[in-house]
């Protein structure tokens, strides 16, 4: 008895030296991707404060990416209030360095060019004097009825759908961000090991094995959904050159436009129109044809701009009540349509 029982302790070793790797394996995979999805948090945080500052700047793009910089700053470098102006201009370079090398980068998706082309009006300053440009209004949203100067695509809530963009003149006050960030993968041995995986699913370089000991990992297979867009991410290199994975980790933010948006170098454009069901256009009334006349004496009735539909941002889908901005609406169809540039 006393034998078999040496020999069931001494059992105990081999198996523990077997199981040893794969629970620290996972338990370090776990520890990397729970820092992960901890950045995340930090980054939604900074493409939050990049929406807020460009819908009190017309969406400039300077503005925007101001805002990005001071909200990330707490998560590259830390808040130090006694040091507010250096890090600041270390968090700019450090966005800088990584837009160069491709793990940075931030787009605007909405207001989109066919948003312009339906809802904008010649820019105004503060003072409401005449400046070069186009914006789209936001202010007395409750009251207008304007009409979209590339036509009525259709009707939403009693408020009609312009042709370009498939938008109501509330949809075109949204701006929506998006960023992408590459945060480092530091964790020993998993860090490495998930970049080296992602690598090779990526097709960003020749297929090879690996072990941990004993233990074979085998050998990642290509996968061609895997955009190679990933690549610049698992190939990053700090400032100081020292070669450091990073996974790539993107956020969103809508925010509604407290100042009139403009059109910028960051004003995305869109493929060919999508076309509309145009069965309940006759719900509503649109102006006459001089009504979306601009300036310069243009017809704004004229065919929808090739740039134009707004299914990227998903305006055509949304259901009667989303985000309604701007207090009560009529569905009444015989309300009076008012242009965009008038006021209540």
């Amino acid at each position: 008895m006393s034998a078999s029982r040496r020999f069931l302790r001494g059992a105990a070793g081999p198996e523990t030296l077997l199981a040893a790797p794969v629970v620290l394996l996972l338990g370090l995979l776990a520890f990397q991707w729970s820092m992960v999805f901890q950045a995340r948090s930090g980054l939604a945080h900074a493409i939050n404060e990049g929406a807020r500052a460009g819908s009190v700047a017309h969406a400039g793009p300077g503005a925007i990416e101001a805002g990005l910089v001071r909200g990330l700053m707490p998560f590259v470098y830390g808040a130090d209030a006694g040091n507010f102006a250096g890090q600041l201009a270390r968090t700019a370079a450090h966005v800088e360095f990584g837009r160069n090398a491709g793990w940075f980068t931030w787009r605007q998706i909405a207001p989109t060019a066919a948003s312009f082309d339906d809802w904008a009006v010649p820019a105004r300053d503060d003072r409401g004097r005449p400046i070069e440009g186009q914006e789209i209004p936001n202010d007395n949203l409750a009251y207008r009825r304007a009409s979209p100067r590339s036509g009525v695509a259709a009707m939403r809530a009693g408020l009609p759908l312009g042709a370009a963009s498939g938008q109501t003149l509330a949809d075109a006050n949204l701006l929506k961000l998006e960023m992408t960030y590459g945060v480092k993968l530091t964790v020993p041995l998993a860090g490495p090991l998930t970049a080296w995986v992602m690598r090779i699913v990526g097709g960003c370089s020749v297929s090879t094995a690996r072990t941990v000991g004993r233990l074979d990992l085998g050998t990642p297979a290509r996968d061609p959904s895997t955009a190679s867009s990933v690549c610049p991410f698992l190939a990053a290199r700090d400032e100081d050159g020292v070669l450091r994975p990073r996974w790539p980790v993107t956020v969103h933010a809508t925010i509604r436009m407290q100042s009139p948006a403009r059109v910028s170098d960051a004003t995305p454009g869109t493929p060919a129109p999508r076309i509309l069901d145009s069965s309940s256009a006759s719900t509503g009334r649109v102006d006459s044809p001089d009504a979306g006349r601009s300036a310069d004496g243009s017809s704004g009735s004229a065919a929808p701009s090739p740039r134009a539909s707004s299914g990227q941002d998903g305006s055509v889908t949304r259901g009667e009540g989303f985000l309604q901005f701007g207090g009560q609406r009529s569905d009444d169809p015989r309300a009076p349509v008012r242009q965009v540039g008038d006021c209540a």
